[in-house]
């Protein structure tokens, strides 16, 4: 009857156990298959999801089992999303060109096409003439090439760039204070992804008989790793009728989101084209100039006054930053993706006139993409995220003893020392003479201990979920014994290698060893030594 009992038993546990797994099964199709870290970046259009449940029971012979589902794939749909930045308030003179610099991205999670178009509008002063849509892949505000775009397809994957700028020029029998006004648009070219598939910036340029300052900013490199030191180039050029005079330009340093860094100003680095070298402080400088780092290390400005700029005199100003690549700041080091750099400028249109300084106008937006960079560290401790060279300290999980046919647990803490969310495959190898006895059987579980570690990325080999830098996550592994082994292996202990290799870039590996140090005996001595007295018989 009590065979029964247990049989009956034994099968209810099973019953719950599936039941546990259908159940998580049903909610990975309802969450789409989402986990908790899931939800910091939207997955890619048509891309799959799984999820796989596991529950533990007991059988009938009180033995501990595990059940694991069916794995429940989603198939990502694609979600249509951009934007078009951004509006230009230009100053111009008759006969002057004008050059509105814009930015479309694609902030969906899927490839997709939009047509660029413009046109000028009928109630303004004037039409621009020789008016074009031009590429500006670098982000300097200038030019490409001479290929009008206008009406065209630009195609951009999930997160893609394109830079162009919108170009005319002012009729020479224009009067000051009249405006051109310009209507810019990016149609998304499958409407059915999104509720607004057009978007519009408007561009407007005012006529000056005055002096008209444009400045555009240019970067030597555009694209690196932390630690790329950066050249910024900033363009001054009067194309008006007068002297402009305190030309002011201020360029803030760009930061990263909190908590990971940004851009850090390299001291020293500023020069003049018409001066040289430059000082960070307000002294200093060359007669004509004043340049100034405001702010304290990250957060800094670069301010620039320059006295006057005759028209149709062009200057330079220069300076370098490095990508973030350090956490003595407070911050991560800066995370894969876009910086972009605007600096804003004013001046005084007629010198020593009664016309008030211009409005602050942005200069165009420079983009410098950081690269990702992994690295990892595997480990005992979720305090200490140093990679060591061999293995000790850190590097060894030890477990003093463990009976025969015993499951032993290790706790492996996996690190992201890199700058950028990364996965990282987990495999394990016994370590020859010094490993676990013949018999002895390894799975590799998640942090919870109870679920087998999935292979989410599609490679043959179990990963962690994505872990995010300076972060860390746990691995199980349990090492079942066989039944007949004992001993400490000659002193040496009984070692397992668990190696982890960042899925960002596989050449980035540590590895960590798993030491039980020795196996007990499970014998227990029944028998009876003890004599018995002669009141104890009968």
């Amino acid at each position: 009857m009590r065979n029964q009992d247990n049989n009956r038993q034994a099968c209810q546990h099973t019953s719950n156990a599936w039941r546990l797994n259908a159940l998580a099964a049903a909610m990975a199709v309802a969450m789409g298959g989402f986990s908790a870290g899931a939800f910091a970046a939207a997955p890619a259009a048509n891309s799959v999801i799984g999820n796989t449940a596991t529950a533990s029971y007991t059988d009938a012979s009180l033995v501990s089992r595990n059940a694991t589902s069916n794995t429940v794939q989603t198939i990502v749909q694609q979600i249509g999303s951009f934007t078009l930045t951004a509006d230009n308030n230009k100053i111009v003179a008759p006969g002057g060109q004008v050059v509105y610099p814009h930015t479309l991205t694609n902030t969906g999670n899927g490839s997709d096409s939009f047509a660029l178009s413009s046109a000028q509008d009928a109630g303004d002063n004037f039409d621009l003439t020789g008016f074009a849509i031009y590429a500006d892949a670098d982000g300097n505000g200038v030019p490409d090439n001479a290929t009008d775009l206008t009406g065209t397809n630009v195609t951009l994957a999930a997160g893609g760039v394109f830079k162009f700028v919108v170009v005319g020029n002012a009729p020479g029998t224009a009067l000051a204070t009249q405006q051109g006004i310009t209507t810019v648009t990016a149609t998304a070219q499958t409407p059915a992804l999104y509720t607004t598939s057009a978007i519009t910036n408007t561009d407007t340029a005012t006529v000056t008989a005055d002096a008209v300052i444009n400045v555009s900013k240019s970067a030597n490199i555009l694209t690196g790793p932390t630690g790329t030191v950066v050249e910024y180039t900033l363009t001054y050029t009067n194309t008006g009728n007068n002297t402009a005079t305190d030309v002011t330009i201020t360029d803030v340093i760009p930061q990263g989101t909190t908590p990971y860094g940004g851009m850090i100003y390299q001291a020293g680095s500023g020069t003049w084209s018409a001066g040289g070298a430059l000082t960070d402080a307000a002294a200093g400088d060359p007669a004509g100039i004043t340049y100034e780092i405001t702010g304290t290390s990250p957060a800094q400005t670069v301010n620039v006054v320059i006295a006057s700029v005759p028209a149709n005199v062009s200057g330079t100003i220069k300076f370098s930053v490095q990508v973030d690549n350090s956490t003595a700041d407070g911050n991560l080091k800066a995370a894969p993706g876009i910086l972009t750099n605007t600096a804003n400028f004013t001046y005084d249109p007629d010198g020593a006139g009664g016309t008030a300084p211009t409005a602050s106008q942005p200069t165009n937006s420079v983009d410098f993409t950081v690269t990702q960079t992994s690295a990892v560290a595997a480990n005992d401790t979720t305090t200490d995220s140093t990679q060591n060279g061999t293995p000790s300290g850190n590097d060894i999980v030890e477990v003093p003893t463990a009976g025969q046919g015993t499951t032993v647990v290790f706790s492996n803490i996996i690190w992201n020392n890199g700058n950028g969310p990364d996965r990282f495959n987990v495999t394990y190898a016994n370590a020859g003479v010094n490993g676990f006895p013949a018999g002895t059987s390894f799975q590799l579980f998640q942090a919870d201990g109870n679920n087998v570690l999935q292979d989410t990325n599609s490679d043959g080999i179990p990963n962690t979920p994505v872990v995010q830098p300076g972060e860390f996550y746990t691995v199980i592994l349990k090492a079942t014994l066989p039944a007949g082994a004992t001993g400490n292996n000659g002193g040496n202990g009984f070692n397992v290698v668990k190696t982890a290799t960042s899925v960002n870039d596989p050449t980035k590996i540590d590895t960590v060893t798993d030491q039980l140090q020795a196996i007990t005996s499970n014998v227990v001595d029944l028998s009876n030594n003890t004599t018995p007295t002669l009141n104890s018989l009968g």
